[in-house]
């Protein structure tokens, strides 16, 4: 994804402009969880300005659920399996947006979110909106979170670290940075700071973002008056090449993030030279 040096706008702020939202939701042969999101985006969502990108990672039949949407859609189909961050990057290129949703296939909308976080997004120095995060038994997930250090690392290995990393009430929170399983950002931050980062695989890639949009002077935000419900996959946990990308990412994370070497540089660099092979 080539980077631009493209502002972010706020134009969708006037009452007059309905802002271009593309909604990106990945699936990896889970045609039932999609089906099931498509179905609550069709019933609770404001269909003005959407536009949504499914990326099938595995080969499966496109959901009829797609048919009903009343908005502009687009198919695309991997030859082969691609990463978080490219197959959201790829998406990000399908249409012109104002905001770009990135979205995961086991989430459930039993409202809409985005009104909420538009009004986030209006604000002059947010980057990155995310809804509350429930759980079906409606239990607040901890989407929130600080940035990853080995010894916070270590203690979540354990068990011992704290279930919620920020407490969570009724105003909005600044986190670190928020999980991607529901990101509502400016497109112009997307694009300026080059997406997501093509060389994490499965963890670190929203961390990642998170911390380059602080960097360049953008907030992220917790909204609770967005809610979406989120029906955990958690294949990471049972499948040892998930494992290992898992590990890959956190060593490319803690040894090349520039945080972590004390460089100060632009917000948009990247370590490319030391980092290439890891």
């Amino acid at each position: 994804m080539q980077v631009a040096a493209a502002a972010a706008t706020n134009e969708y702020q006037s009452e007059k402009i309905a802002p271009r939202i593309v909604i990106s939701v990945v699936s990896h042969g889970q045609g039932d969880l999609i089906r099931g999101l498509l179905t609550d985006i069709h019933k609770h969502w404001n269909s003005e300005g959407l536009h949504l990108v499914l990326t099938q990672n595995l080969r499966e039949d496109t959901p009829l659920e797609m048919e009903r949407l009343a908005f502009p859609t687009r198919v695309i189909r991997n030859t082969h399996p691609n990463s978080f961050s490219a197959n959201h990057n790829a998406a990000f290129e399908v249409f012109d947006s104002d905001v770009f949703c990135v979205v995961n296939p086991d989430i459930r909308c039993p409202e809409d979110p985005l009104p909420a976080l538009l009004g986030a997004l209006a604000q002059p120095d947010i980057g990155v909106a995310a809804p509350l995060v429930k759980t079906p038994q409606s239990v607040v997930e901890g989407s929130a979170r600080r940035r990853i250090t080995p010894w916070r690392l270590a203690l979540r290995i354990s068990g011992l670290a704290r279930r919620l990393e920020y407490k969570i009430e009724r105003d909005p929170i600044y986190p670190d940075w928020v999980a991607g399983m529901f990101m509502a950002l400016h497109s112009g931050d997307f694009r300026r700071l080059g997406g997501f980062d093509e060389r994490y695989r499965l963890y670190c890639e929203d961390a990642d973002l998170c911390m380059r949009l602080w960097a360049a002077g953008r907030r992220v935000m917790l909204v609770p008056k967005a809610l979406v419900v989120h029906d955990a996959q958690r294949d990471s946990h049972r499948k040892l090449r998930y494992l290992s990308w898992h590990v890959a990412s956190l060593l490319r994370f803690f040894v090349c993030h520039p945080f972590y070497r004390r460089i100060r540089a632009a917000p948009t660099e990247r370590m490319e030279v030391p980092c290439r092979h890891l």
